[in-house]
């Protein structure tokens, strides 16, 4: 009787070795496993100082949008001033035109030396600083501009 419980005691144990043998088997290829996948995520390390830059960037891009979008509708207030200006400085010369025989009429009878030519060679459509000072702009500054 003792040999049988002995016998059963000893099956066990070796059934219980050989559980154990197949679990070992079974966590070394997991720890494999993992190791190659530890192995294979190292080479991916500096890939992750560009998340940091990525959003670095995204940032700046917003604010240059936003920086864009304002550059832009200040370009569009500016061209329906300039627009509005033009149709003003249009009317104006349209005035003139019409009236230039009445300028030319009322300026001959003026005296000698105070008008230096005709009506005709006045600037018309000069920039503001050289129409102030009575004189047209020179070839130098056509090329410049």
């Amino acid at each position: 009787m003792k040999e049988k419980v002995l016998e059963n005691l000893v099956s066990l144990l070796e059934e219980e070795i050989t559980n154990l043998n197949k679990e070992i088997g079974v966590r070394s290829q997991k720890v494999k496993t993992f190791e190659n996948l530890i192995s294979e995520l190292n080479g991916f390390e500096d890939y992750s100082e560009y998340k940091d830059k990525y959003e670095e960037l995204i940032c700046e891009l917003d604010k240059e949008k936003e920086r864009l979008m304002k550059l832009h509708n200040h370009y569009k207030k500016m061209e329906n001033e300039c627009h509005d200006l033009r149709g003003k400085v249009k009317g104006w010369q349209h005035w003139f035109t019409e009236n230039k025989d009445i300028f030319n009429r009322l300026f001959s009878n003026v005296p000698p030396g105070v008008i230096s030519g005709p009506i005709d060679d006045l600037p018309m459509e000069e920039d503001d600083e050289n129409h102030r000072r009575g004189r047209k702009k020179s070839k130098d500054k056509k090329k410049i501009d």
